[in-house]
């Protein structure tokens, strides 16, 4: 085991989802400490299975007690949040009294200022923030075809088509996904997220808006300037079974920037449900 990383006591700060939890296991496998600071009312109930403390939204200070009662020398934002905090004066504490004002305007703006705002917050109290991907690499999707079937030909275009649409509305803080259909865009990610995306998706289908004559897929990217230690782009089981209903033919990620989450069954729906599964290179100006 590496010294320097054993030195580590590591905090996941966790919303819904299962990434906190690879997480976890990740650093418990190399005998790290770790404990998952779960957010009430995002974080799922099996982190009961782990060290673990909870706080809500309106609970910074407890947040930054919990970081000093364990010691705490790094965090890592992992899982997704359903709901922006809803934070009235009655309910916060002093610790989230003395971070609202900076909080306010983050709150206003997207994703990305917003998560900003919580990272320079974090490491004012003198924590470092790492990236999920500097905890587990081996989360990261590789470049090329990651499960059994390659990328359709007919869909080369197409992906081509959804980088560069990701790539212009990036610097906008807007999503970090979009459908094409043959060579078009039809759908982006808003704030519904990529689950709310297929949906839509699903209904154009199903209402004759997008015709089943040309191949689809789903391209999700980092946008840019992003802070790549957090909301970095993800897939997983969920995912696929959506895009399988949204009657998509391939799935395509940045390669070394996006997750494959609970990657065998993924990749195992993927393959069943004749979905690509493509990992694609970065742009070299990103």
């Amino acid at each position: 085991m590496s010294t320097a990383l054993s030195a580590h006591r590591t905090a996941i700060i966790a919303g819904n989802g299962s990434l906190p939890f690879e997480l976890a296991a990740a650093l418990e496998e190399r005998g790290e400490p770790v404990v998952l600071l779960g957010i009430e009312g995002e974080v799922e109930a099996r982190v009961a299975n782990h060290t673990h403390e909870t706080f809500a939204w309106t609970q910074l200070g407890r947040l930054f007690k919990l970081l000093k009662k364990h010691k705490i020398d790094r965090v890592a934002l992992a899982g997704g949040v359903a709901q922006r905090p809803d934070i009235t004066l009655t309910d916060i504490d002093l610790g989230t009294v003395l971070t609202l004002p900076r909080m306010l305007g983050a709150m206003l703006a997207g994703d990305d200022a917003l998560l900003t705002k919580c990272i320079e917050i974090i490491e004012g109290k003198g924590v470092t923030v790492v990236g999920a991907h500097q905890i587990a690499p081996d989360l990261l999707a590789k470049s090329g075809a990651l499960g059994r079937h390659a990328l359709p030909r007919g869909l080369k275009e197409g992906l081509s088509v959804g980088r560069g649409v990701l790539a212009s509305l990036g610097p906008h803080d807007l999503g970090q996904a979009c459908v094409v259909v043959g060579k078009r865009v039809v759908a982006v990610e808003g704030a519904e997220g990529t689950a709310g995306l297929l949906a839509r998706v699903g209904d154009m289908r199903a209402s004759g808006r997008i015709s089943a004559r040309y191949p689809s897929l789903l391209v999700k990217a980092t946008k840019a300037l992003q802070d790549l230690r957090v909301d970095l782009p993800s897939i997983g089981p969920q995912t696929v079974e959506q895009a399988a209903k949204a009657g998509l033919s391939a799935i395509a990620v940045e390669a070394d920037r996006s997750l494959v989450l609970e990657r065998d069954e993924a990749l195992r729906l993927a393959d069943k449900a004749q979905i690509a599964v493509y990992g694609f290179k970065p742009d070299k100006l990103r």
